[in-house]
């Protein structure tokens, strides 16, 4: 042994000697300290002829590997388990510039097509070399090489396809509203194309052929069937709209006796849903709908003589009984997808306990609820009057009027469910209250007559006070508009009468912030379809649509005649039809 090392040896044996402690159990010097004595023994095994291999394999692993991540062949294989990135592709067309909608790109196993702006993305890739590949009915394959690099985002930019057939331009919008509609596919013999935000995209045809059929289709938009004019250039006759999806219903006389139909958003596909019997008749036959078109309370006379209240369920058109009999129904509206109705009860006696009733029904749960029923005190029976919504409560607000001097007259309130019923406001002795209106979405004027003078009453945010402000010719000779609110619940359509001519209104859902929508207009409203679509009557027999946000009753499209029953609902804002 050469006498360095002999050296080295005897020293480590004299360390490891003087240094062995005394107990058998070894002890753990504190994480983190490195004592003088423990830093000689690490680099003095590095001395050590053992400790200069070990060193050596080190340094060659770290020299193998540097020169491994040097070559970018080994390198993405050593690291492309570990590290995945999107990859994002755009193909565009190589003649127009344009992007190429509906493409397929390929890379390795992973597919996928472009978008409306010839965008498409290829997820979770491993670091690496690929060959990126894309393919179009009536276009030359293409391919070309990418990297997915480690420090970078990958993409492969403006990739170009040569179409091998007629690029046909061909722009897409809103039957109503006129406004471009991005993503809608139009399908011709296979090609594809999907319009961009403008509306607008290019179909590539086979150039023998003058026309071609395709259709057009778009999320929550009704598919249309078309033929294309296989042209280069822009043409009319390529300029194609399509119709929300939805149904409107309505009332109609047009074969004797009076149906219920539906149509389109733009009038198209009417059919009948709910066959006349024949002994419906003008004055008691009501269609009101919620407002959301899910369900229609159907008042009519059909079975027999008797009066009924039916239910249309519009995801099936089924129709189902809600109350008949020899009744006198009034239908105070609708919240949610609960309707609230008032029922006299013909062949009970005037002076009988319950002779009329407040109920609801809910539609979703097929369930009867009696709200409030009258009885008889001291002979006399109790009536409830001027029954209103507060939709923003969910409430029945109505009158008890007592003929009976042991009872006092009540402003009342009750939830839909049966629930919370409470009186209001007590009136003083031998006091009625003989008039009531709707004056502003949720809130009530009210005439409590009294000797010698009237008494005036408002409710406003659940509560009933008296107001002396008010008089006679304030509440009954005034226009008061009927505010249709929107689905959402967040604006409100009215009208007012102007020099024989109507002043129409889109306000906030408390019928404030009144912004003017027509002036001198045959139109009055008739309800919302969705917060995007007004729905305009016109000489109570005519129906129209037109765009919620730009309002321009000039370009409303007529969906159809209807007919209009004697009733009006005026105050009635829990949904549509009413007038």
């Amino acid at each position: 042994m050469p006498e360095k090392d002999q050296v080295e040896e005897a020293e480590s044996k004299q360390q490891t000697h003087s240094e062995a402690p005394i107990s058998p159990v070894p002890i753990v010097p504190q994480t983190g300290i490195v004592t003088g004595h423990n830093k000689r023994s690490f680099w003095s095994f590095f001395r050590t002829k053992k400790g200069k291999i070990t060193l050596g394999v080190i340094a060659a692993v770290i020299i193998i590997v540097s020169i491994l991540l040097v070559v970018p062949t080994t390198r993405y294989g050593m690291l492309g388990p570990f590290i995945h990135k999107d990859l994002s592709v755009t193909v565009i067309d190589s003649k127009t510039g344009k992007p190429v909608s509906d493409a397929t790109v390929s890379v390795a196993s992973v597919t996928t097509h472009t978008d409306s702006n010839g965008k498409a993305t290829l997820p979770k890739l491993s670091v690496g070399i690929y060959t990126v590949t894309v393919t179009k009915k009536n276009y030359k394959g293409a391919s070309q090489s990418a990297l997915v690099s480690i420090l970078h985002d990958p993409s492969v930019g403006a990739l170009k396809l040569e179409a091998t057939g007629r690029q046909v331009p061909i722009n897409v919008t809103n039957k109503i509203t006129g406004a471009a509609l991005a993503k809608a596919t139009i399908v011709a013999n296979d090609a594809t194309a999907i319009t961009d935000d403008k509306g607008e995209a290019t179909l590539v045809l086979p150039a023998n052929d003058a026309t071609v059929a395709a259709t057009i289709k778009a999320d929550t938009y009704n598919t249309a069937s078309i033929s294309v004019t296989v042209t280069e250039q822009n043409d009319p006759k390529n300029i194609f709209t399509l119709t929300p999806a939805g149904k409107i219903y309505f009332l109609s006389k047009r074969t004797g006796i009076i149906n219920v139909m539906k149509s389109d958003l733009d009038g198209g596909n009417q059919q009948v849903v709910v066959q006349g019997t024949g002994k419906e008749d003008d004055r008691g036959t009501v269609l009101l709908a919620s407002r959301d078109w899910k369900y229609l309370l159907l008042q009519a006379k059909r079975g027999s003589a008797q009066q009924g209240l039916y239910v249309i369920n519009t995801a099936n058109d089924q129709l189902a009984e809600i109350d008949t009999g020899n009744a006198s129904f009034t239908s105070i509206g609708w919240h949610n997808h609960t309707f609230a109705y008032q029922v006299y009860r013909l062949d009970v006696p005037y002076d009988q306990p319950k002779r009329a009733a407040l109920k609801s029904y809910d539609a979703e749960a097929n369930k009867l609820v009696t709200l409030d029923e009258t009885s008889s005190q001291g002979g006399k029976t109790n009536e409830f009057d001027y029954p209103y919504f507060d939709d923003s409560k969910g409430t029945i607000v109505y009158v008890a009027n007592v003929q009976s001097n042991s009872a006092q007259t009540t402003f009342n309130s009750v939830q839909l469910d049966g629930s919370n019923k409470k009186v209001l406001y007590s009136l003083p002795a031998n006091a009625f209250v003989s008039f009531g209106i709707t004056y502003a979405p949720n809130e009530f004027y009210y005439i409590g007559a009294t000797d010698p003078k009237n008494t005036y009453y408002v409710y406003e945010d659940g509560a009933v006070k008296p107001n002396t402000n008010l008089s006679d010719n304030q509440i009954t000779q005034q226009f008061y508009p009927t505010f249709l609110q929107s689905p959402s619940g967040n604006q409100t359509f009215w009208y007012e009468p102007r020099d024989g001519k109507n002043t129409v209104f889109i306000g906030d859902k408390d019928g404030k912030n009144a912004k003017q929508v027509a002036a001198s207009s045959d139109f009055t409203p008739y309800g919302w379809y969705s917060d995007d679509y007004l729905l305009l009557s016109k000489n109570s027999s005519e129906l129209y649509i037109v765009s919620a946000r730009d309002t321009d009753f000039s370009k409303a499209i007529k969906l159809t005649d209807y007919h209009k029953p004697v009733g009006n609902f005026y105050g009635y804002g829990g949904g549509y039809g009413g007038f």
